[in-house]
């Protein structure tokens, strides 16, 4: 979302990783492949939030070009540069950070990653408005209707329909008696509507007579045109600000066999819009700390092991910061979710440091199953009896490892050193293939022991890659 110039950095060799090298456990020698230009074709984008191994998938699928990138997206692997930033300033999270500080017994955090930006809208694509009764500050409203206005995504319109503003409008009644309301407005807008203690064409009707403020749809509707009694209690500011949202995944172990069973996610933001917050606001309870949280369920995969129905708990404030914790194959209970919930608090720059050397720790630990170098920075396959982990490694410092997402991969690592975002990944059945905005980009790759590996640094232009049209992660920010 955000563009910035990048210069872009000559490749270098790095020889103070010999150092490194001879110390660790020799792997089979490998051959670095030159990248090939990917051959143009049509194919189905997949852009995926991967919750599995530690991750749960939920894939969207969106017609695309694949094309190959220019360097407005790449720029040349520079270890010499990287080794000029000091380890504790490698990113792969937004910082602060919300993130829980109670946990079950036996759980460990196994990825840290920055969500993709296309999970969440900056605020200038989004408006909320919130109508109804005037409730105590912080309160329920328990009459009223939370009304979003959202840059077009694509919404499908199917089940039972109403009519408003001339159009087709999904409903859906939910528990505690919520309605929710879904419509195209036109090829640019999409509406929804969110209502909690009015009667349903008493809703519509109210929104047909609401009166646009501008020709611009995501200015929202003048107040006054709103019916008497329910009156404009809130609205969310389209001051361009994007969400800075982190994942964080949990399980008790990272081996063969718990590969692909997760306890529970955590999706936490620290900054950005309050219109989650005004919508929960109708569908939601107080939940203390001026919080409102939502719960829901949702069926679940977990790697190649099944589905399952899972609790989901969220958690909003009126500046922006929520938290979502997402149950898996082992925590089912609400009451255990909303108490890791409640715990969450913030960590600065330090703190978020400590998360993630404690990941890495963790994941270092497992043996070393093979390893290649490519350009000065040193790709590792972690493991017990298959590969577990990918992780970077520079010189001497501790490495940044990232889980697989299944038996065979792909797993997806990336680390902010500086100005390169550098991305790095492992697969066993075919090389792995980055794409950044539909474009392929051009990586350096190797082969060992069966399996593909493959590394890129990203310039500031970048700001989501996804792998082998799979795992998506955002660039930390």
């Amino acid at each position: 979302m955000n563009v910035h110039d990048v210069e872009t950095r000559i490749r270098t060799t790095l020889l103070a990783v010999a150092e490194t090298t001879d110390r660790m456990p020799q792997a089979p020698p490998v051959t670095v492949v030159e990248p090939d230009e990917p051959e143009l074709h049509a194919r189905p984008k997949v852009r995926a939030i991967v919750l599995a191994a530690v991750s749960v998938v939920v894939l969207c699928l969106v017609g695309s070009v694949a094309v190959v990138a220019t360097d407005r997206e790449r720029i040349a692997l520079d270890a010499r540069a990287a080794l000029d930033v000091p380890r504790a300033e490698w990113r792969t999270t937004a910082a602060p950070l919300l993130a829980p500080t109670w946990l079950p017994p036996n759980l460990h955090l196994y990825e840290m990653t920055s969500a993709p930006a296309h999970v969440f809208p900056s605020s200038s694509d989004m408006k909320v408005q919130l109508f109804g009764r005037a409730p105590r500050s912080g309160d329920r409203v328990a009459t009223g209707f939370a009304l979003g206005i959202l840059k077009a995504k694509g919404i499908a319109i199917e089940g039972t329909t109403v009519r408003v503003r001339g159009r087709d409008a999904r409903v859906d009644h939910e528990a505690g008696g919520v309605t929710f309301l879904s419509w195209i407005a036109s090829d640019e807008v999409e509406m929804s509507a969110t209502s909690r203690g009015i009667a349903l064409d008493r809703v519509i009707a109210t929104i047909n007579a609401l009166r646009p403020r501008s020709t611009q749809p995501l200015d929202g509707f003048d107040p006054a045109s709103a019916s008497a009694g329910l009156r404009l209690l809130g609205e969310s500011l389209a001051d361009g600000k994007s969400r800075g949202t982190s994942d964080l995944r949990y399980a008790p172990a990272l081996n063969a066999f718990d590969l692909g069973l997760t306890e529970f996610i955590v999706r936490t933001t620290t900054a950005g819009s309050n219109a989650e917050y005004l919508a929960a606001r109708v569908s939601g309870v107080p939940a203390g700390d001026a919080a409102v949280e939502v719960d829901s369920f949702a069926e679940v995969s977990n790697g190649d092991s099944g589905t399952t129905r899972a609790p989901i708990v969220r958690m909003f404030w009126s500046d922006g910061r929520s938290i979502e914790i997402q149950g898996g194959f082992g925590i089912k209970d609400l009451p255990t979710l909303r108490r890791i919930a409640r715990s969450a608090q913030p960590f600065d720059s330090a703190g978020v440091e400590r998360l993630r050397t404690g990941v890495d720790q963790r994941i270092a630990t497992l043996g070393l199953w093979a390893s290649a170098t490519v350009d000065g920075f040193v790709l590792e396959l972690r493991g017990d009896t298959r590969p577990l982990a990918v992780c970077l490694r520079l010189a001497s410092r501790p490495p940044a490892c990232a889980p697989l997402q299944g038996q065979a991969g792909p797993g997806l690592g990336d680390v902010l050193i500086g100005d390169q975002w550098i991305v790095f990944a492992a697969q066993e059945a075919a090389p792995p293939r980055f794409d950044v905005d539909g474009k392929t980009i051009s990586a350096r790759r190797t082969e060992t022991r069966g399996w593909h590996l493959a590394l890129a640094a990203l310039g500031a232009n970048a700001m989501e890659v996804d792998v082998s049209g799979g795992t998506s992660v955002g660039r930390p920010r």
